[in-house]
Parts: C-alpha cells; sequence; structure tokens
C-alpha cells in the first residue's frame, strides 16, 4: 500500500489525543499530591507538638533545677540558725529571691518540723505529711521530688523537693522547698497556641497545671486516653479525646524526675488547612482540565494556518519563486519560512557573533572574581583579571609587555625562570600544566601565600593560540586548616593540662586536708569546671575581662585562705578572638605555675595587672607577674605552651608578648592596640578613665 492510501489523522485529533494524554497524568499527579499534601501536614504537626513538648520537659527540669540548686545552696550555708526564726528567715532570704513565692521548711529526721518560712514554729504545728518523700531521700542520699499534695502543715497543694543533709554520715536535717503549682502554669499559659490543651502531671498522673482550666483541674487525674498512652510508652504522640470531650493530637514526654508534660492540638484545626487547600486545588485542578482544552482548541487554530502557509511557501519554493519572510504564531513554521530568504544574513551574523564572542572573552576575563591572565602567540601579556590584579598588585601596567619581564617583576628566581619555561612548553607543545597548590612567601607583602593554578594552550579572538592561566586563592583555607591544626593541638594539650590539674589538687588535697579530702577534691574540681564554661556561656561576644580570668583563675584562688591571686585594671568587654587567645596563655601560664611556679607552693603569689594608655604606641598593656615560688630555671627547650603564650597573641592580637624567666618568678607581658581586644574600644578607655 503507498504512502497516498496509508492511514492519515488529522491535527485536531492529534491535539485532542495529547490533551487526554497530559491531562490523565496530571489528574492522577493531582490525587496523589493531595494525599501527600494531607500526610505531610499531620506529619509536620506532629512532629511540631513534639518538639514543643520536649522543649517544655526541658522547661520543666530547669524550673525543678532552680529549686535543687537553692536547696543546695542553703545546705551550704555554715552556720544556719535552726533555733531563732527570725536569723532563720534572715539567713534563707538571700537563697530564696530567685524564686519568689517559695516557701521552705527544714524538718529532723523525725519529721519534727524545726524551721519555716510559711509558719511560726513556735506555735504547735501538725505531723508533716509525704513521709515516704522524705525516708526515699534519707535512704538514697538523693534529693527527691514529690508528687502534688495538700501539706498538713501549709494547707497548700503544692510539690516540694527533699534535699537531705548528712553530719558524720549521719541524717541530720532534711530541707524541703516548695514547689507551686503557680509557677508552671506561668510557664504554659501564653507560650502556646491558643486551642492548645498543655498539661504538666506528676508522677500520679494528676495535674499539676493545665491550660485551659488551672485552677479546677490542679491535682485531678488525667483523661483517659492520657493515662493509657503513658501505660504503653513513656513519651510518644496519640490522638484521643480531653477531659472537655476535644479529640485532639497529643505529645507527651516525661520530664527526668519522673513527671509528664503534654501538649495537645485539636485534630479539626490541624486537619483545617489542609481541607481548605485540598479544597482549592481540586477546583484548580478541574480549571486546569477546561483551559487545557481551550487551549488545545486555540494551538490547533494557529497550527492549521501555519501548515497551510507552509504548503504555500513549499509551493513557490518548487516554482523558483522567491519566498517572501512572514511572520507567524508557530516558531518552527517561522524559523522554515526565513531559513530559504537568510542566507546572506547568516554570513553578515556570523561576523557579528565574531565580535560579540571577542567583545565577552575580554568581559569575562577582566571582570572576573577569580585569578586569569593570558598570553598571546607573541609571548606578551594580554588579558589581566580583576582576581589576578587583585593578588599582584601593579601587573595591569605591564599588559602588552614580554611576558618574560613580567615575570620577573612579579616572582624571585628561580621561580620566575621556572615558570617562563612552563609557559613557553605549553604555548608549543599544548600540554596542559596543573599544580594543586603552589606555597609561596610573598616578599612585597611579607605572607605566606597557597595558589591551585593551572595553564592551558586556547585559541584567542584573533585565531592565534595562546596561553590562559587561571590559579585560586587557597590562602584563607590553608589559614583555615593551620586554625583547625592549633585548635586540634590546644585540646590535646589542654586535655593533658586539666589531668596534670587534677592530679596535683587530688595530691595536694590529701596531703594537706586528708579528713576533708572528699569535700574539698569536690569543690576544686567543680571550681575548675566552672572556669570553662563563661566563653561559652558569654556566646564568644563581649565577655568581661575580670569574668575570664576568674573562671581562669578560681580554683587557683580557693586553694588557700590568703589570696594567692589579685587582679588591677578596668573591667571592659573583650572580642571573642582575644578572650580566645588570652584565656589561654593565662590557662597555660595558670598550670605552668601550679605545676612548677608561684602556685606550686604555701607562699606563692600571682600579680595580674592591666593598663589602658590614651597615648602609648599600645594603648593596653597585660602583665603576669609570679612572686615567692620557687626559684625559677630557664627552660631548655620551647615547646607547645611556649606557642600559647607568646606565639599565638603575638599573630592573632598584632602584639608584642615578652616571657621573662626571672629567678624570683616568670614575668609574662602583652601590649597591643585596645581595638585588638575590646570589643568597644572607646567604652573600653572610657572605663579606664572612671576607674
Amino acid at each position: 500500500m503507498g504512502l497516498r492510501n496509508a492511514p492519515r489523522v488529522t491535527l485536531g485529533t492529534l491535539l485532542a489525543g495529547g490533551v487526554i494524554l497530559v491531562a490523565a497524568p496530571l489528574l492522577w499527579l493531582g490525587i496523589y499530591l493531595l494525599a501527600q499534601l494531607a500526610g505531610n501536614a499531620r506529619d509536620s504537626a506532629r512532629q511540631s507538638l513534639v518538639n514543643n513538648t520536649r522543649l517544655l520537659a526541658a522547661i520543666v527540669d530547669n524550673e525543678i533545677n532552680a529549686h535543687l540548686a537553692v536547696s543546695s545552696s542553703v545546705a551550704a550555708l555554715q552556720s544556719i540558725n535552726l533555733s531563732n526564726p527570725d536569723v532563720f528567715r534572715a539567713q534563707v532570704t538571700q537563697a530564696l529571691s530567685p524564686l519568689p513565692g517559695t516557701w521552705l521548711s527544714i524538718f529532723d529526721p523525725s519529721g519534727a518540723l524545726l524551721q519555716s518560712t510559711i509558719v511560726d514554729v513556735r506555735q504547735p504545728q501538725p505531723p508533716r505529711g509525704a513521709r515516704d518523700v522524705m525516708e526515699r531521700a534519707w535512704q538514697t542520699r538523693e534529693p527527691q521530688l514529690s508528687n502534688l499534695v495538700t501539706g498538713n502543715i501549709t494547707g497548700r497543694q503544692s510539690a516540694f523537693v527533699e534535699y537531705p543533709v548528712f553530719k558524720d554520715g549521719m541524717p541530720w536535717y532534711s530541707i524541703v522547698i516548695g514547689i507551686s503549682p503557680e509557677r508552671f502554669r506561668t510557664i504554659i499559659d501564653t507560650k502556646f497556641e491558643a486551642d492548645a490543651v498543655v498539661g504538666i502531671v506528676d508522677g500520679n498522673l494528676n495535674f499539676v497545671a493545665r491550660v485551659p482550666g488551672h485552677e479546677t483541674r490542679v491535682g485531678t487525674a488525667i483523661a483517659p486516653a492520657w493515662s493509657n498512652a503513658i501505660a504503653r510508652a513513656s513519651s510518644g504522640v496519640y490522638e484521643g479525646a480531653t477531659l472537655e470531650g476535644i479529640r485532639t493530637l497529643t505529645a507527651y514526654e516525661r520530664t527526668r524526675d519522673g513527671w509528664t508534660v503534654g501538649i495537645g492540638r485539636p485534630v479539626a484545626a490541624l486537619d483545617r488547612p489542609v481541607r481548605a487547600a485540598i479544597s482549592k486545588l481540586v477546583a484548580l485542578g478541574l480549571l486546569s482540565v477546561l483551559l487545557s482544552f481551550l487551549i488545545g482548541l486555540a494551538l490547533w487554530l494557529k497550527l492549521r494556518q501555519a501548515m497551510t502557509d507552509l504548503v504555500g511557501d513549499a509551493r513557490m519554493l518548487g516554482a523558483g519563486e522567491p519566498v517572501v519572510e512572514r511572520q507567524g504564531f508557530v516558531t518552527e513554521a517561522v524559523a522554515i519560512n526565513h531559513a530559504m530568504s537568510t542566507a546572506s544574513q547568516a554570513l553578515a551574523l556570523r561576523d557579528r557573533e565574531l565580535v560579540a564572542s571577542h567583545d565577552s572573552f575580554r568581559h569575562l576575563v577582566t571582570h572576573s572574581p577569580f585569578g586569569i591572565y593570558t598570553v598571546d602567540a607573541d609571548f606578551r601579556l594580554s588579558k589581566v583579571s580583576d582576581g589576578a590584579q587583585k593578588v599582584f598588585k601593579n601587573v595591569r601596567p605591564l599588559i602588552g609587555r614580554n611576558f618574560e619581564d613580567v615575570l620577573r617583576t612579579v616572582w624571585p628566581e628561580p621561580l620566575a625562570s621556572g615558570f617562563i619555561a612552563r609557559f613557553r612548553h605549553t604555548l608549543e607543545t599544548g600540554e596542559a600544566y596543573h599544580s594543586p597548590r603552589l606555597v609561596h612567601q610573598r616578599q612585597d607583602i611579607e605572607e605566606v601565600e597557597a595558589y591551585d593554578w593551572k595553564i592551558e594552550r586556547v585559541l584567542l579572538p584573533d585565531g592565534r593560540p595562546g596561553v590562559v592561566c587561571h590559579f585560586y586563592d587557597l590562602t584563607e583555607r590553608q589559614r583555615q586548616e593551620e586554625h583547625v591544626r592549633m585548635l586540634m593541638l590546644e585540646v590535646d594539650h589542654r586535655s593533658k593540662n586539666i589531668l596534670a590539674l587534677v592530679q596535683s589538687i587530688a595530691q595536694h588535697t590529701a596531703s594537706r586536708e586528708p579528713k576533708d579530702f572528699v569535700v574539698r577534691f569536690e569543690e576544686r574540681i567543680r571550681a575548675l569546671a566552672a572556669s570553662h564554661d563563661v566563653l561559652v556561656r558569654n556566646g564568644w561576644k563581649s565577655i568581661p575581662l575580670k569574668e575570664l580570668l576568674g573562671s581562669q583563675l578560681g580554683h587557683f584562688k580557693g586553694s588557700h585562705e590568703q589570696v594567692r591571686i589579685t587582679f588591677d585594671g578596668p573591667d571592659f568587654g573583650m572580642t571573642a578572638s582575644s578572650a580566645q587567645t588570652i584565656g589561654m596563655a593565662i590557662h597555660e601560664l595558670a598550670t605552668n605555675a601550679g605545676k612548677y611556679g608561684a602556685l606550686s607552693n604555701d607562699t606563692g603569689e600571682v600579680h595580674i595587672t592591666w593598663t589602658i594608655g590614651a597615648d602609648a604606641p599600645h594603648p593596653f598593656a597585660f602583665q603576669w607577674h609570679e612572686r615567692g615560688g620557687p626559684p625559677v630555671e630557664q627552660p631548655d627547650k620551647r615547646g607547645f605552651g611556649w606557642m600559647v603564650v607568646c606565639r599565638q597573641p603575638k599573630m592573632a592580637l598584632d602584639a608584642v608578648v615578652s616571657l621573662d624567666y626571672d629567678r624570683d618568678g616568670v614575668v609574662w607581658r602583652l601590649e597591643c592596640l585596645l581595638e585588638k581586644v575590646a570589643e568597644d574600644a572607646a567604652s573600653a578607655a572610657d572605663q579606664s578613665g572612671k576607674s
């Protein structure tokens, strides 16, 4: 059967079939996306509830920790008065100030009330309740958190922390600090969505705080759905009815002390945005199908006209007549029409494209932020990018000169001769060269630089071969790598120093205070740990100098009754980099002083002074001076500690640093510009003037 008799399909039929073939997958995709949208929305809501619940659990833990901290501070009082109520209240008022409205009572091991901030112990009081919590505290020798109870003495609903205090290994007295449900209500009252149901429950699954309905729900049991979920797992997400009968999606989390927190959102509220989105998507899908058919019809009419015009053009071409250029709707039809009359225009267009290509190449090279320069066939420098000009400061005036002279101007021998040979070899043979890393000491700016660079032969716009060299500045990356390596060494070095310091503290405490070894040793280790927290606590921003020194030296200042370390100088906020640098140096000096210097015996002292002078070459001057220690001897070699004390401050702060091993005691001095160390130099100078 010939082509004339072959089956035919009209363009309209093809378009209609195409619209159907396109619309069907789109409808299926729309249905699939709707299902995904609903699932993703529910997953997002679930994850949001889980995150908020974990945050609430952490807040509750922090609140309980705050009460534990107050109990600990009261227990640490050296001479708490248990006989005079007025004196007792005066003693614990300071400790209770961070927790307004909190009450505190002290009981003896039998449960008798010794002192209280809420009742007058001189009046007869009923026996205390919740004795099981007290007995558990005595048995475990650890603080215990109670469930919500109504106190026999206070008559209030509250929870409390039971803190046992021992003397000579035997129970002495128990500190009970109350936790009011109102404190937890303020935590959850306005921090979550208006329709959220938020609850904090104790170990008996009774509400400690709840929003909504806090006043009526405190002390009552939680909803059965939540109770069943907690019975299955200590943390999770479930869907069930609240006490008000509202169906919610609820996430809950067990706190560290055995309480549970939960946050629920009504399922209807969570699904409402999804339902609205689904309705809009369905309407949009139907509209899209209708528009598809209308657009298909319009396209069919346009294409039929374009095909008719092309048939006429083909007939004119067959008759040898010129084809008139014509604009149209279909790009392909216009292209076929123009192809028969644009041969001469194509030649002119090619010439214009060559000119545009030359301009584009020149613009690309000239304004590139990377290091690029080209050498022409006559071995002359022809192009220099902005990136190359930034590295080699005065190279652009050398454009047009012999490249050998240019290289000898930029690089010293024998580097220049090596580069010249390499460039000529690439120009002559076409063999590319890639150097993964070039490290060089620049004499003009006195810095070590590193580059990844490559040279290749290319065809330049003039049609002749040339050489292009492109390079990437790796200097900053190398500095960062060196900085990381330095930090890794510092971590290793500090770890060893800390271990040595802990060993020194243990030996010193055991030899001089054997009776109180455990208590004193724990205090010193705690002080050592606290000294490392200040940098993180201040977020490495505007760190007070005295606080930094206190954190690094607090464990030494508490070693003896007399003052071993003194500070003298105006306090100001330091920059993060200077705090890190000087803190590292002070830590190193203190460690060495504790092992070998003035802090290694009972008589040595350290005097730390710093001044801010407006007219001095280095306005900020800082000095560490040791006295009264063992005789000092010059070390045989410089170790990593010398790098931390001398080299690192010099590099990081552009400082003048000296370390003198005077026989009477080590003296370390640092001088630099105030802007290198102060977050606000003007404020620091003003603070110096006031002091």
